[in-house]
């Protein structure tokens, strides 16, 4: 899949600079090759020998699992014995963190991220493989939707084998990164509901898979109905003040009762 070349600049043409990662500067490549087909180009210090094998099969072994959330790599390119240039797919809408930095995500959005980020994760571990660093800004945003990216590279960098201490911190990041992405000022019973989830998870050290499984319960969780027009002839009505404050009133116990009755429903998944 991958072969031995030592002049980049016949591979790819380098754009300008989309950030700066733990290794260096991440750039916007186009690989000739491929039809001028844009990539993200990065350095990464892996040296010849047993790593550098291992980066190619689990880049390999994430590209035949074709997962629409997790980032393929398209190409490993030995610099020299010390040196591997890694193109792999591009966040044509930037990053996640990118997003956030414009203000929280409406929850229906929010959801999706989420779920489509956990799905991969979970079938990330199903390989073998663990993150270990995810956050908003290894989500990339495209027009499929939000792809996670580094995960070859992170795994390269941690080769310890898979154990539970990697898969445990892959899921708080995962919860941390949820709750992050909406705040206080949407007060929806599905966002509250959202809310309560991401706060009981990460108390409760919920693992990944009742965490995905609360996530898919918020799609029970509606909107409560606009409450009845109060009547005119209530006895103890005085005026159009007194019919806004009941309306008020009812409004509010069918937002409790919804929360009440969705955290109800999805803290018990989460276990």
């Amino acid at each position: 899949m991958f072969q031995y070349v030592r002049n980049v600049q016949t591979r790819y043409r380098m754009e300008a600079p989309l950030g700066v990662g733990p290794d260096g500067v991440v750039h916007r490549a186009v690989a000739e090759r491929l039809g001028a087909h844009p990539v993200a180009l990065r350095r990464m210090p892996i040296p010849v020998g047993v790593a550098r094998s291992i980066l190619r099969r689990d880049a390999e072994t994430v590209a035949s699992l074709g997962h629409p959330g997790l980032a393929v790599v398209d190409d490993i390119i030995d610099v020299d014995d010390e040196t591997v240039l890694i193109a792999s797919t591009l966040g044509t809408q930037g990053t996640l963190a990118d997003r956030l930095a414009l203000g929280p995500l409406p929850i229906d959005q929010a959801v999706e991220v989420v779920r489509t980020v956990a799905e991969a994760i979970g079938s990330a571990h199903g390989l073998g493989l663990t993150h270990g660093r995810l956050t908003a800004t290894n989500v990339l945003l495209t027009e499929g939707g939000p792809v996670v990216c580094d995960l070859v590279q992170a795994a390269a960098r941690h080769r310890s084998g898979l154990g539970e201490n990697a898969v445990e911190r892959d899921t708080a990041d995962l919860i941390h990164l949820a709750a992050s992405l909406v705040n206080d000022t949407d007060r929806s019973p599905r966002a509250a509901a959202y809310r309560s989830l991401c706060r009981w998870s990460a108390e409760s050290g919920a693992g990944l898979d009742g965490f995905i499984a609360a996530l898919e319960r918020l799609d029970q969780v509606v909107e409560p109905p606009m409450p009845l027009p109060t009547t005119t002839t209530a006895p103890m009505s005085t005026g159009p003040a007194d019919h806004a404050s009941v309306g008020l009133v009812v409004s509010a116990s069918l937002a409790v009762g919804a929360l009440l009755g969705a955290v109800a429903t999805l803290l018990p998944a989460v276990g």
